[in-house]
């Protein structure tokens, strides 16, 4: 029997992306943002499609 593994948020405030139960950061990316919040911009630096933090465009340069 599969079992079902409830999903969280990353760790880092403005990133909206889930992550597996147990992890804290949806990317490497997110958890150095953390660790480094005196460096942090706007934008979430994850670059997933998902992450409605990204912009308009989803994190994605046009």
């Amino acid at each position: 029997m599969a079992t079902h593994q409830a999903e969280d948020k990353c760790a880092l405030p403005r990133c909206t992306c889930s992550v597996p139960v147990g992890q804290l950061y949806c990317s490497e990316e997110c958890r150095r943002e953390h660790a480094n919040q005196d460096e942090q911009g706007e934008q979430c630096p994850c670059g997933h499609a998902e992450c409605s933090s990204n912009g308009p465009s989803g994190g994605v340069t046009l």
